[in-house]
Order: structure tokens, then sequence, then C-alpha cells
């Protein structure tokens, strides 16, 4: 039923890696009623980690739901539950056999309509790379699965919204793999998340910050000519198509102008020039969303906390029974994904 599916849509929700905080930020986030208002949660993953996860914070979990139409219940629910984790902290290969198996999973039963929505846990990129995963995180596995090469990574929160122009790569890379079109894809791709998650100043058009790569902006070329090969032609295109793109403003200034107002997005070139203040201004409250994700003409939603694994207290690692774990992100990972699954439908 359209109707039902728009209300309360199906999310896939990931464990994560089995050895992180993963297990507990979901059973955190599945006892917050705004969860089952506003989705139908399907657990992707080991349902005995999660009970038992549950059982060591002393919380009882709602009913779950960890099967789908169409037989893949038996499939769903065998998935890592006879596995042994060691005590010791850190990544393993079986950890990240299992976390990629999961979100193969919640892929899986996204393309085939039993979900209208992903919601992932966190995984670490050294058991994935030691389970022989070629992919260095969610973003990219996702991208080449719903085969959607304009795609990129945004960070929302209260202060700031961020779009990625590139991700999990070397910082000597990112003159190399940055090309005026990857530019302008990420001004396109950021203009089209503020229309959908909406502005600061409704029913206007929204503007976009666009960072520079260099100090100063290159400093008319003594810092280097990459912001005036690729920056600024790249912000005259968006401009060309009708989206008000800024820049390249220096990396120093861009954010404090977008938490002033001026801007309702920023494009960052590189990965830690966007995460940097995103997590020192938004901390828990921060949402990592992938956007630009279709799959036969349909859009595709996706995110996930803004944090990591957090071995250091995870599971029974915790310096505290309950767990330490902060489960916030995960919150509102999951209401955000509802709110756009329910776009999705009326669109």
């Amino acid at each position: 039923d359209a109707s039902l599916m728009s209300d309360r849509p199906t999310l896939a929700i990931t464990l994560g890696d089995p050895q992180g905080i993963g297990p507990e930020i979901v059973a955190k986030a599945l006892t917050d009623p705004r969860v089952h208002s506003a989705c139908e949660p399907l657990i992707v993953g080991s349902p005995m980690l999660l009970r038992r996860t549950a059982q060591r914070l002393g919380i009882t979990l709602p009913r779950l739901i960890t099967d789908a139409p169409d037989g893949a219940a038996d499939e769903l629910a065998s998935v890592g539950d006879e596995a042994m984790f060691p005590p010791s902290p850190g990544p393993t290969a079986a950890a990240g056999a299992m976390s990629f198996a999961w979100l193969e999973r919640a892929i899986a039963l996204t393309k085939a309509g039993h979900a209208q929505g992903i919601v992932t846990a966190p995984i670490a990129k050294d058991s994935w790379h030691m389970a022989g995963v070629r992919f260095p995180g969610h973003t990219e596995v996702l991208a080449d699965r719903f085969d959607s090469p304009r795609s990129a990574m945004l960070f929302e929160g209260p202060s700031l919204r961020v779009v990625l122009a590139t991700v999990h790569i070397a910082l000597t890379r990112v003159p190399q793999v940055l090309t005026r079109h990857r530019v302008l894809e990420s001004i396109r791709l950021a203009h089209e998340a503020c229309v959908e998650l909406g502005t600061s100043r409704a029913g206007s058009p929204p503007r976009i910050g666009v960072a520079a790569i260099n100090p100063h902006a290159g400093e008319g070329g003594l810092f280097g000519d990459d912001d005036d090969r690729l920056v600024v032609p790249a912000v005259a295109d968006a401009r060309a198509l009708g989206i008000d793109a800024d820049g390249p403003v220096p990396g120093d200034v861009v954010f404090l102008r977008a938490v002033n107002g001026r801007y309702d997005a920023v494009v960052a070139m590189y990965h830690d020039q966007g995460l940097i203040p995103v997590k020192l201004l938004d901390r828990a409250r921060s949402i990592n969303v992938t956007i630009g994700l279709r799959w036969h003409g349909r859009r595709v939603v996706r995110t996930s906390p803004a944090h990591g694994t957090a071995f250091d207290i995870a599971g029974a690692r915790a310096a505290s029974p309950a767990g330490d774990a902060n489960a916030e992100s995960m919150i509102e990972a999951m209401l955000l994904a509802a709110k756009l699954a329910r776009n999705a439908v009326k669109t």
C-alpha cells in the first residue's frame, strides 16, 4: 500500500562492524519511540548479536523484524549468528566480511523494493581490507552497486551542511582526482540536496559556498593554480545553470560564512576540510547522507551516523556496563532516512 509505505517506510538497518559500537547504538535507537513512529526498522545483521547487546545494556527491545518477503527471512537471519567475536578490540577479517555481507543484503532488499531506505551503522575500513573488500567505504560501494557515479557524501547537521568533492583518498591525490567536472557535479548535488532538505530561507533558492583547494584560494597563483584551473570555471558553469554558487572561498572563511547564514551548503574539496568543522560544531547531531543515488529511475535513500566504530568503548570493553556509546546520531540518521524515503515516494 503506497500510502502506508509513505507514512512509515521500511528502512534496512545494518549493524555495521560487529566489534564496534554499531549493535549498541542500533539497540538504543530502537527504544526511541520517534523511530517507530517514523519508520518500520528492518534489522540487517545478526539478531542474536543485537539481543545479546540489548541484554548487556539492560534494555528491552521492541519486536524485531529481521525478515523480508519472498523467502529472504532465512538468509537474513542466518548471517553471522554463529560467529565467534574475539574479545580484544580492533579490526578483524571476520568482522569485515560480516559487515560487508550485511551491507550487500541491505542493498539487495532495497533494489527488490522490500526497503525504502538504508541506514548503516559504522564499519571499520581496516576490517574490510583484511576481508579482501576492495572498496574503501560505504559511499563507494553504494555508488557501484546502484550504478550511480554521480553521487557524493553529504553531512547534515544543525550548524552545517557539507558536501565532499573527494572522499577516502590521500591528501596528495586530491589535486590529481579533482576535475572541473567533478567540482561542478558536487555543486549540483549540493544544490539538489538543499532543494530536497530545505534551506534556511524557505522558498528561496539555495546558496552554495565552494571551498578553495589551496590557502587563500591560491593567492593569485602564488600558492598553486588549482583553484583558478578547476574551481573558478566549475563555479562559472554552475552559475550558468542557474545555481547560486560562490567560490572559490578560502577554507578558513567559507564555513564561518555558512554558520552565519550566508550559505545553505558548502562544497569541500577533500575529506578533512569538510569533516573537521562538521565534527567540531555538530558532533553527535551530524548525519552522513549519500546523495545522488538512483536505481531504475528512483531515488535511493541512505543515511548513517557521522562517526566511526569507536572500538575503544565498544561491547563488553565499555567502561560503563550500560555502554558509553551515544546513539543520538544513529537516531537522527533513522529519522532523516524516513523523511527522505517519504519524500521519495511522493515525488
